[in-house]
C-alpha cells in the first residue's frame, strides 16, 4: 500500500528529527550571574532535561556540571544563549 508506506517513512523522518540527545557540560558562572535562576531560565526557555552532576559554588564564583537531554537543535540553541548570558560554556562529554 503506497499511502502506508509514505506514512512509514514520514514517520521514520519524526523520529530521527525529535531523538533526544544527551550532553555533559560544565557551565562556569561570573560572579554577577551567581544569584541568577539560569538553570531554571534554561530548562523553561529549550524545554529540558537538565540532571545536576556535581558543583561547587562559592561566594565569588562558582561552577555546575550538567547533562542535557533534549533535542540536539534544543542543546545547541540552549548552550548559545547560555553563552550569550555570560556563562562559560565547557562540553565534557557526549
Amino acid at each position: 500500500n503506497p499511502c502506508y508506506n509514505a506514512r512509514a517513512t514520514a514517520a521514520t523522518y519524526y523520529d530521527q528529527e525529535v531523538k533526544m540527545q544527551e550532553q555533559v557540560i560544565r557551565l562556569i558562572y561570573p560572579p554577577q550571574l551567581l544569584d541568577v535562576p539560569i538553570i531554571n531560565q534554561l530548562i523553561r526557555r529549550y524545554e529540558l532535561t537538565v540532571n545536576i552532576l556535581r558543583a561547587q559554588v562559592g561566594p565569588d564564583e562558582g561552577w555546575v556540571d550538567v547533562q542535557l537531554s533534549g533535542t540536539s537543535a534544543a542543546i545547541e540553541n540552549a548552550m548559545e544563549w547560555l553563552s550569550s548570558q555570560g556563562i562559560e560554556v565547557q562540553r565534557l562529554a557526549p
